[in-house]
């Protein structure tokens, strides 16, 4: 079995993919999900994010944006508060308790400050990256 890949053409449902890629970038309310199935406070699904560095920013950014209520857990809320995206909370590690989604943005050597106790019974996501990167090495790390 072979394929060739003849590339996109724009003719042929280029405007389609277009309007889809744009149609799913508003926010799930936007787009006309239903309120029960966002739960959370006002139809929005609420979520911490644990880490106030540049990416759990960034991130907590893009939730809001897309509609969601988001809270970042930081070990120290008042030290980044003024990098803090609009539409973005900050708060102690506690506010984890009362996520429907965790999404944990530390570093690895930051891990033991995690309050696992407040963790049980929920979702976790961790889009963590390694501290370092061993060049040498071919297999995945």
């Amino acid at each position: 079995m072979s394929f060739t890949n003849t590339g996109f053409d724009r003719e042929e449902g280029g405007n389609k993919w277009q309007a889809e890629i744009i149609k799913n970038r508003s926010s799930p309310m936007e787009r006309g999900v239903d309120s029960e199935v966002m739960g959370g406070k006002e139809g929005k699904e609420n979520i911490c994010v644990i880490g106030s560095g540049d990416f759990g920013r960034a991130l907590a950014g893009r939730l809001a944006t897309a509609g969601y209520k988001v809270t970042i857990a930081s070990r120290d809320p008042d030290r980044n508060r003024s990098l803090i995206p609009s539409g973005v909370e900050i708060s102690g590690l506690s506010s984890a308790a009362t996520a429907d989604l965790v999404i944990v943005a530390v570093p690895k050597d930051f891990y033991p400050s995690i309050p696992a106790n407040l963790l049980k019974g929920k979702v976790v996501v961790d889009v963590s990256n390694r501290a370092t990167i061993r060049r040498d090495c071919t297999e995945s790390q």
